[in-house]
C-alpha cells in the first residue's frame, strides 16, 4: 500500500497541517483527491516548555490509558539557533467486536451464507515517539536545518474467531455445516500475543540560500526508514464437523446459526485441526533530494517570479514472510474439552447476541515448544508466504517550472508544467499449489513519464472577496504489491492469483472553481465545483473462463489487479466557518463551522464480461459528505463537538463478476467532543471524547441489509494537564 499510517505521528509532535486542494507545479504530482503535507514543530520564536501528562478509558476493554508528552523549544548563539525537542508516549487497551459473513447465490438466485465469522479482539497498543529540529541562522540571506522523528508503535493483540462453514440451505431450513473455533496468539517472547512491531525513522536537512542578491536556493536531503515485524504469530484451531444448524437470515443484517444437537456445544465435538506459526518482516528505505530555485523579474507592479527545480525519490521495499504447520506427535491434542481453554465470550458484545464461548487459552498456544520433535513436526508451508514475498525498487525523478504572477488589478495566476519519471524494478515468487513448487519469477522492469502541465488563477473580485480557479493533472500509482510479478497456480482447480506490473498509473485531469468571502471577523463562506477526468483507475477482478498471457492456458478463475478505463467525477462543495462574536454576552463565544460536498462519478469502460451496461459510481468515491462543528470559547473554557458523515462507496478491492458480489463500505456517521480549561495562565485542563455513537465500520455485499462485516469498538476518553511555561 502507498497509504500513510497517521496514527503513527502523535499529534502533540504535528504544528500544522497543510491542506491543497489543487497542487500546484511545484508540488508532489502524486495527489488526485489532495495533497496532505504535515509540518513537525521547527523554528522556535523563543523559549517554550510544555508538558502533558493525562489518562483515559475505553468503554469496550474497561481499561485505563496513560499518555505524556514534553516539548522544549529555545533560541541560542544570540537567536542564530534554535532548538526543539519533543517526545511523547501512549499507552492504550482497545479491542472490537467483530461479524463477518460471505454471501453466495444458490438455486434459484437466491442468497445465503457460504460462511460466517464472529471475532473478538483484545489489543495494547504502546506508541513512542521522539523528534528534534535544529536550524541555525548563517547570515541574512543563508539558513539551514535539521529534523529528526522516530516513532516507534507496539500492537499486541489476541484473536478469538468462531466459524461457520455452511452449505446451502436445505428445504426443511436446516443448514449442514462445521464450525470451528481459532485462538490467535503468540509466543512468551511476545508475551502470548500477536505483536505488530512498527517503526518509523525520518531523517531530513536542508537550507534556505540567497544567492546573487536575486536568486533563491532551497534545498532538502532526506532519508526514511520504516519496518513492519510480526515474530512468533500463532493460531490454534478446532473443528466440529457435521453439525445440523438452524439458519435465520430473516434479518441480513445480523445472520443467525444454531446448532440443533450438541454437536456445536459439546467441547468434546471439537476435535483438533491445526496449528500455525508465522513470521512477517516487512522494510521500506526512502532517499529524497529536492533543488529549489526561484527568481524575481523586473516589473513595475506587484509580484512577479519564476520558479523552477529538481526532486528525486528512491525507494526500496521488500518482504520476507515464512509460515509452518505444526504437526503434534502422539495424539497430545485430541478435543477442545481436554485442553487448556477458557471461556472468552465478551458480555455486552456489542455485535449483537453472538456468544464466542471457549477457546484455548492464548498462554497455553504460546507454551508449545515447537522445538521439540517429540512435540511437534514443523511443516514448511510455502503455499501460505511464497508469493506475498518480493523485492521492489522505485525511483521518481521530476522537473519543474512555473511562473508566479500577480497583476495589480487584483488577478494573479501561477501557470506551469512538471514532468514526473518513474521507474521500477520488481521480483516475487510464483508457487504452485498442486506440486508445493516454488520458483522466482522473471524480475519485471517499468517505466513512463507523465508531463503534467498547471494553471492557477485568482481574481479579488471585491474586498474579502476571491475567486479561484484551477486546471491541473495529477496521477496515483499503483500500490506496490500489486505490481508484484507474484503468481498462485492450481493446475487442479483452474485457479490463478497474480499480480500486474503492466499496470499504468491512475491519471486526473481536474478543473476547480471556488469563490470565497471572508468576514472581517474570524470565518469565511464559500461554495465551488469541481470535475475530475480520471483514466486508468484501479481495481481487483475475477475473470472467468480468461487465458493466462505467461502460458495460454485457460483457467476457470484469474484474480488480477487491473486498469478500469475511465471514469467522470463532478462535484460540488460549500463550507461556512464564523464566530458568532456579534451574539450577546457570553454567546459571543458560539463558533461554527460546517462543509458539505456532493460527487456524481459514473465509470466508462470498466471491462467486465456482462456488466457493460452497469451504470457504477467510481470505487473508493462517496457521493455524500459533510462536516459539522461547534464551538464555544469564552474566558478560559473551550469545548468542540464535531459531526462527521460520509455516505457508502464501493470498494475498489472487491468488485465482483456481478452486482452480487460487488464489497461497499457503508455510510459513517462519527461524533466526537473536545474541551479545555484554563486553570492558571501556565495550566490548562484538558479531555477528549471519541465515537460517543458508537459507530461501527461496516461493509455490505450487494445490498445495504446484506452485511459482510460490521466491527463495533464503544466510546474511549482522554484526559489530563498541560502546562506551558
Amino acid at each position: 500500500m502507498r497509504e500513510v499510517q497517521l496514527d503513527l505521528i502523535p499529534a502533540d509532535m504535528v504544528q500544522s497541517i497543510e491542506v491543497n486542494k489543487a497542487v500546484t507545479p511545484d508540488m508532489d504530482a502524486d495527489a488526485i483527491g489532495a495533497s496532505v503535507n504535515i509540518v513537525t514543530r521547527q523554528d522556535p520564536p523563543g523559549q517554550r516548555i510544555s508538558a502533558t501528562l493525562g489518562s483515559g478509558y475505553n468503554a469496550l476493554t474497561e481499561r485505563g490509558m496513560a499518555l505524556g508528552s514534553f516539548v522544549y523549544g529555545n533560541r541560542f548563539a544570540d537567536n542564530r539557533l534554535g532548538l526543539v525537542v519533543s517526545g511523547s508516549a501512549f499507552n492504550h487497551h482497545l479491542g472490537s467486536d467483530n461479524i463477518e459473513a460471505e454471501w453466495e447465490q444458490g438455486s434459484g438466485d437466491r442468497a445465503f451464507v457460504g460462511e460466517m465469522d464472529v471475532r473478538r479482539y483484545d489489543v495494547q497498543r504502546l506508541r513512542r515517539s521522539v523528534s528534534t529540529s535544529l536550524d541555525y541562522q548563517l547570515s541574512d540571506i543563508s539558513s539551514l536545518h535539521f529534523r529528526a522523528m522516530y516513532n516507534h508503535r507496539d500492537d499486541w493483540e489476541n484473536r478469538w474467531r468462531l466459524r461457520y462453514v455452511l452449505s446451502e440451505p436445505n428445504a426443511d431450513g436446516t443448514v449442514d455445516g462445521r464450525i470451528r473455533r481459532q485462538t490467535k496468539g503468540g509466543g512468551p517472547g511476545v508475551d502470548f500475543t500477536r505483536l505488530e512491531d512498527q517503526r518509523v525513522l525520518s531523517l531530513q536537512s536542508g537550507g534556505n540560500h540567497l544567492v546573487g542578491g536575486r536568486l533563491g536556493v532551497t534545498w532538502t536531503a532526506g532519508y526514511g526508514k520504516a519496518s513492519e515485524d510480526r515474530p512468533d504469530e500463532r493460531y490454534i484451531e478446532w473443528e466440529a464437523r457435521n453439525v445440523v444448524m438452524q439458519g435465520d437470515i430473516s434479518n441480513p443484517r445480523k445472520p443467525r446459526f444454531t446448532p440443533i444437537s450438541n454437536a456445536g456445544s459439546d467441547l468434546e465435538t471439537f476435535r483438533f485441526r491445526r496449528i500455525e506459526a508465522e513470521n512477517r518482516y516487512t522494510e521500506e528505505t526512502d532517499l529524497t533530494g529536492r533543488l529549489d530555485f526561484s527568481l524575481p523579474l523586473n516589473f513595475a507592479t506587484g509580484q512577479n517570479e519564476v520558479r523552477f527545480g529538481l526532486r528525486t525519490r528512491m525507494k526500496d521495499k521488500s518482504r520476507e514472510n515464512d509460515f509452518f504447520r505444526a504437526i503434534p506427535q502422539g495424539g497430545i491434542l485430541g478435543n477442545l474439552a481436554a485442553s487448556d481453554f477458557g471461556d472468552f465470550t465478551r458480555s455486552p458484545y456489542l455485535a449483537g447476541n453472538y456468544p464466542n464461548g471457549a477457546y484455548t487459552r492464548p498462554t497455553a498456544l504460546g507454551n508449545f515448544n515447537f522445538s521439540d520433535a517429540s512435540q511437534f513436526q514443523m511443516r514448511d508451508r510455502p503455499d501460505e508466504y511464497a508469493a506475498a514475498n518480493y523485492e521492489a525498487s522505485e525511483g521518481i525523478f521530476a522537473g519543474y517550472g512555473l511562473w508566479d504572477r500577480a497583476f495589480g488589478n487584483g488577478l494573479s495566476l501561477i501557470a506551469g508544467i512538471r514532468v514526473e519519471h518513474t521507474s521500477l524494478d520488481y521480483s516475487g515468487f510464483e508457487f504452485d499449489e498442486d506440486t508445493d513448487a516454488v520458483r522466482p519469477t522473471p524480475e519485471q522492469s517499468d517505466a513512463y513519464t507523465n508531463i503534467l502541465p498547471g494553471l492557477h488563477l485568482r481574481y479579488e473580485l471585491a474586498d474579502g472577496t476571491i475567486l479561484r480557479g484551477a486546471w491541473t493533472n495529477t496521477i496515483s500509482r499503483p500500490n506496490y504489491y500489486d505490481l508484484v510479478p507474484y503468481r498462485v497456480i492450481s493446475s487442479e482447480n483452474l485457479t490463478l492469483e497474480t499480480g500486474n506490473p503492466d499496470l499504468e498509473a491512475t491519471t486526473a485531469m481536474n478543473f476547480d472553481l471556488m469563490v470565497e468571502r471572508y468576514f472581517q471577523g474570524i470565518g469565511f463562506v464559500s461554495a465551488g465545483a469541481f470535475y475530475k477526468d480520471i483514466n486508468d483507475f484501479i481495481f481487483t477482478y475475477t475473470l472467468r473462463n480468461a487465458v493466462d498471457p505467461v502460458t495460454g492456458q485457460t483457467f476457470n478463475r484469474i484474480t488480477q489487479p487491473l486498469n478500469g478505463g475511465s471514469a467522470d467525477l463532478f462535484g460540488l462543495e460549500v463550507a461556512f466557518q464564523r464566530q458568532l462574536d456579534f451574539l450577546p454576552g457570553a454567546l459571543a463565544g458560539l463558533g461554527l463551522y460546517t462543509n458539505y460536498t456532493f460527487t456524481d462519478s459514473s465509470v466508462k469502460g470498466l471491462g467486465i464480461e456482462g456488466r457493460e451496461a452497469d451504470d457504477l459510481a467510481l470505487p473508493g468515491s462517496a457521493r455524500h459528505t459533510a462536516n459539522v462543528s461547534l464551538s464555544y470559547d469564552y474566558g478560559r473554557l473551550g469545548l468542540r463537538g464535531s459531526v462527521n458523515h460520509a455516505s457508502d462507496f464501493i470498494d475498489p478491492g472487491a468488485i465482483g463478476e456481478s452486482a452480487f458480489f460487488d464489497r461497499y463500505y457503508d455510510s459513517q456517521t462519527n461524533v466526537d467532543l473536545n474541551g479545555s480549561l484554563l486553570l492558571t495562565d501556565q495550566l490548562r485542563f484538558f479531555f477528549e471524547a471519541n465515537n460517543l455513537t458508537n459507530q461501527p465500520l461496516r461493509y455490505y455485499q450487494g445490498i445495504r441489509d446484506r452485511m459482510m462485516q460490521e466491527e463495533f469498538y464503544d466510546w474511549r476518553m482522554t484526559m489530563g494537564f498541560k502546562l506551558d511555561l
